[in-house]
């Protein structure tokens, strides 16, 4: 059996709109000599699903019938097809291909230059030079599925969304994506679809960088076209004759200098040798957008044997060509944003700033949420580049953002727009924006059918549009036209399924919404919005109304109360919040209660100390950050480094007695005994409840450092006399060892537990509910944002004070 070229089976596919699974058996069945067991094993699915996709194959074939007939008539008509195909072509002597081969490459040697120059940098933004494209090319994935076009319901879109938490959705999420170059390889003819900043120009200019380099498909002449230039073009559209003019005059063999004749052009297309690469053509006028797709409509079926590439943005349906596959650009995953970022940091020598903007986007997921798109991710790289860090205030931030995809556009001619949204100003825009984003997003509505959608933009477009034009009638409003503009132009609202529609990324939706309450702030929305404070999914509108209001006193002040009230009513929190008070006021030597109520509320609750590091200054306490993450994880290396402190404190008071480094040395040496006593302890809990043996040896290693730190002669008694009754825990001892700790444990660590509540007031068994452990971590989250948000508001620096003095306080500390 005769093998078939992929892009010829491509094609063939395409035609007879076979899916991607059956596009894949087909080419795997009709190319293998293998059966259909090695076929199956081949593709990584069953026999059974084999068969399947192949029945429909040979259903959209019109291939009926039972049996092994039905592959043969399959083959017998592929091959009659091919051999006319191949027929067609003018034939080619050995003779006739070696000099085929020398204009291929004399034609490639003389576009070199030029590609070079209109492939070989990119500039962007507000960058003050051109890049190297080779240095910051990331490669590119491609969605041979096009989300947008899926029949799904909302409920659907919300399961693919939802991040583990359930507190930030994600929703760029894909799974199934293509390496680009694979896609251009198997596809033959493509166009490349993709939100506005999504890279599709870089993406073809890397192509024609590599075919002219010889490293992607080194045969052929790589034309790469700008289709708006193409377009306005005088005269009748001639691609060919164009083809032409890219092309400088090439020194012949008689030394004179003369350009490829049309006749040498025409030869490398008949003969398959070229890769036209034609960008952007949805920025055609909308004058010369139907007469430009049916001339590369004609043009390709002419030269079909060519890879063609066509690059166009989303939502521009009407420019459908016969025989090319849609498939569309994959948003940056991790790995993407990460080597793009490394690219950027390090041809400047700064693979620190790399690992710190990296580091700054794990821990702010709206701005990772920003970097999938690479148009963004390169204002983040140039914001970040300037300063070594983001702004305070990360709403100026998006803003940029948005400017960057209007002014994407700004240089072009308003073309294929629908009218409504083109009579908009920019301000108009951010208007309707903004009241688009509130409503849904008070709903949750982070998905809206055509249906919500029409039924929205009705209400919101008359307040946004301030036009002469008598014919901007309600009545004239498509509200489809309408959203594909905007989803084309700008890509803020997108199409995520078939009439279901959403902000393309939460952090323009979180913004957005957030610049309506700042523009229609009044008492009642302010209480509201403070009311949700709890509420996971409301933090970063929070965060960003604050930070824009033009003062937020108010919106502060209704904040603390609404956490001074979270834990009012029980009797029991209140009495841990005094617990939480009084251990922080008994480390005497620190003048940072409040970081150090932070500190003990996570220990006794196990939570982090991101709170901890919000609220500190002094260093013993801040550097605790990099060690603890997570509490149960990491304690050991923050417990190290306190001891470590402390150790070097030592060093430097001995020759100088120093009272200043007195008091910081008896701060490092409370906190790592605090430290250890609390993961002592947690390591015993660990032992009685799943008998986990690998912890023994942190147990001793805890206990033996907490003697170390005791200041206390009783208290390092104590505590030794309580270890020296634990034996030994060596290996070849682990058997007694369990014996022992089934026995005696709960018994230890209730005398372990006496000792770290009579010498330390630690270690009390609060026996809290699901609910009040539900309530206290609500509470604590709560702070942590207030605490996160105040320093970059617009607010007086007493009520600052006053709110960072009371936080974690008990309400009969605050009356």
């Amino acid at each position: 059996m005769q093998a078939f070229p992929r892009e010829f089976l491509a094609q063939l596919a395409h035609q007879r709109d076979l899916s991607p699974e059956q596009a894949e058996a087909f080419t795997a069945t009709v190319n293998s000599s293998g059966n259909k067991l090695e076929i199956a094993q081949a593709l990584g699915i069953s026999e059974s699903a084999l068969a399947s996709r192949m029945s429909e194959v040979y259903r959209k074939f019109s291939f009926t019938g039972k049996g092994p007939n039905k592959y043969r008539k399959l083959h017998d008509w592929l091959l009659e097809r091919y051999q006319a195909l191949e027929a067609s072509a003018p034939p080619v002597s050995g003779k006739q291909e070696n000099n085929l081969d020398a204009l291929v490459g004399q034609v490639r040697q003389a576009i070199q230059p030029l590609i070079q120059s209109r492939c070989s940098v990119i500039r962007v933004l507000g960058m003050n030079q051109p890049m190297a494209l080779g240095i910051l090319y990331t490669h590119v994935k491609i969605l041979a599925k096009i989300p947008g076009r899926r029949r799904v319901g909302v409920a659907a879109l919300l399961r693919d969304a939802a991040a583990p938490t359930m507190e930030r959705l994600s929703l760029g999420t894909v799974k199934e994506t293509v390496p680009g170059l694979e896609a251009v390889q198997q596809y033959g003819k493509l166009m490349l679809l993709g939100q506005p900043g999504s890279g599709k120009t870089t993406f073809l200019k890397h192509l024609a960088l590599q075919c002219v380099e010889g490293t992607f498909y080194p045969h052929c002449v790589p034309w790469f076209i700008t289709l708006k230039a193409f377009a306005e073009t005088e005269g009748p559209l001639d691609l060919l004759a164009y083809l032409q003019t890219l092309i400088p005059p090439v020194i012949g063999v008689n030394g004179q200098a003369a350009a490829p004749s049309q006749t040498n052009i025409q030869t490398i297309l008949s003969h398959g040798r070229a890769l036209l690469l034609l960008d952007g053509l949805d920025e055609v006028r909308e004058t010369d957008a139907s007469r430009v797709v049916r001339h590369l409509q004609a043009f390709a079926e002419r030269y079909g044997r060519n890879a063609f590439v066509i690059t166009c943005r989303l939502a521009v349906r009407e420019y459908t060509l016969e025989a090319f596959t849609e498939v569309e650009v994959a948003a940056f995953n991790k790995e993407q944003i990460a080597h793009f970022v490394e690219q950027w940091f390090c041809r400047q020598q700064q693979a620190g700033q790399a690992a710190a903007f990296l580091q700054a986007l794990r821990e702010q997921p709206p701005l990772h949420d920003l970097a999938t798109r690479p148009l963004l991710l390169t204002l983040l790289c140039l914001v970040f580049e300037g300063t070594g860090a983001f702004p305070t205030q990360r709403w100026k931030l998006y803003r940029d953002s948005f400017k960057a995809l209007l002014q994407a556009r700004a240089q072009l001619a308003d073309t294929g727009w629908e009218p409504f949204y083109q009579a908009l100003s920019p301000s108009g825009r951010e208007a309707f924006f903004r009241q688009m984003a509130l409503p849904t997003f008070t709903e949750g509505s982070y998905f809206f059918d055509l249906d919500t959608a029409a039924r929205l933009i009705k209400q919101v477009l008359p307040h946004c549009l301030h036009s002469t034009n008598d014919a901007l009638t309600p009545e004239a409003l498509d509200i489809e036209a309408f959203l594909a503009t905007i989803e084309r132009q700008h890509g803020i609202l997108i199409e995520r399924a078939h009439e279901i529609y959403s902000f393309a990324h939460l952090t323009f939706h979180e913004y957005f919404t957030a610049r309506q309450l700042v523009e229609t702030a009044d008492q009642q929305s302010l209480v509201t919005l403070a009311h949700q404070l709890t509420n996971p999914r409301w933090r970063e509108v929070l965060c960003l109304t604050l930070e824009m209001l033009p003062t937020a006193d108010e919106l502060l002040g209704l904040m603390k109360r609404r956490i001074d009230g979270l834990l009012a009513g029980d009797a029991k929190l209140q009495q841990f919040l005094t617990w939480v008070d009084a251990k922080a006021t008994s480390i005497e030597s620190s003048d940072q209660p409040v970081a150090l109520r932070a500190l003990y509320f996570g220990l006794a609750f196990h939570l982090n100390l991101q709170l901890t590091l919000a609220l500190d200054t002094d260093p013993v306490i801040h550097n605790l950050e990099t060690c603890t993450r997570d509490l149960k994880l990491s304690l050991t290396p923050a417990l190290y480094y306190v001891l470590g402190r402390a150790c070097e404190l030592n060093l430097t008071l001995a020759p100088t007695n120093d009272l200043t480094l007195k008091v910081t040395l008896d701060l490092a040496l409370d906190l790592a005994l605090d430290l250890a006593l609390d993961l002592a302890l947690d390591f015993a809990f660990e032992l009685e409840s799943a008998l986990f043996f690998g912890r023994t040896y942190e147990l001793d290693d805890t206990l033996n450092l907490a003697c170390a730190c005791a200041r206390l002669p009783a208290l390092q008694r104590q505590l030794q006399q309580v270890k020296d009754q634990l034996p030994a825990m060596s290996h070849e001892h682990g058997e007694s060892f369990r014996q022992w700790w089934t026995v005696n444990g709960q018994a230890w660590i209730e005398q372990l537990r006496t000792v770290m509540c009579q010498y330390r007031n630690l270690g009390h068994d609060w026996q809290f509910s699901e609910a009040q452990k539900e309530q206290l971590q609500q509470y604590y989250e709560a702070n942590k944002l207030l605490a996160d948000c105040l320093e970059s508001t617009n607010s007086s620096a007493q009520l600052r004070q006053e709110i960072a003095a009371t936080l974690l306080l008990p309400l009969a500390e605050r009356q």
